[in-house]
């Protein structure tokens, strides 16, 4: 099979009132604009995050997106796969500020799914309970 990246442009997720997610980026046409990117699983067609970073992130999109229907790819709904990115994102060292940005955003998209919030708020307070260590 041929690899499959996707690149996902970093900024504020936004939904309008019909649903319909966006990303908020600098309309300046000299503005530096961040990405993130994924890989595509070959057999799968889940998208891979690399770092936690990124992970974090990616957790927002599903969030963003969720809706009570399972998604068609995974058979799960958005709010599900955000889960099991932010369960993959357990670590030995405090989050970095990009990391905890990106939680503190998923959690303005947890209505649908009070797990997804308790396992944020989980992740966020075991992360600064290594802080004194760096």
């Amino acid at each position: 099979g041929q690899d499959v990246r996707v690149l996902v442009p970093v900024g504020k997720l936004v939904v309008d009132e019909k649903g319909c997610v966006s990303v908020e980026t600098p309309i300046d046409y000299e503005a530096h604009i961040d990405v993130y990117s994924y890989d595509v699983h070959s057999r799968f067609g889940h998208f891979q995050a690399a770092f936690i970073e990124s992970r974090t992130y990616l957790a927002c999109v599903y969030a963003a997106c969720s809706t009570l229907l399972p998604e068609v790819r995974h058979q799960q709904c958005g709010s599900e796969l955000a889960m099991r990115c932010i369960r993959q994102c357990w670590t030995n060292r405090p989050l970095t500020e990009k990391e905890a940005s990106h939680l503190n955003q998923l959690l303005s998209f947890c209505s649908l799914c009070p797990a997804l919030y308790i396992l944020c708020y989980e992740l966020q307070r075991c992360s600064q309970s290594w802080a004194f260590l760096h």
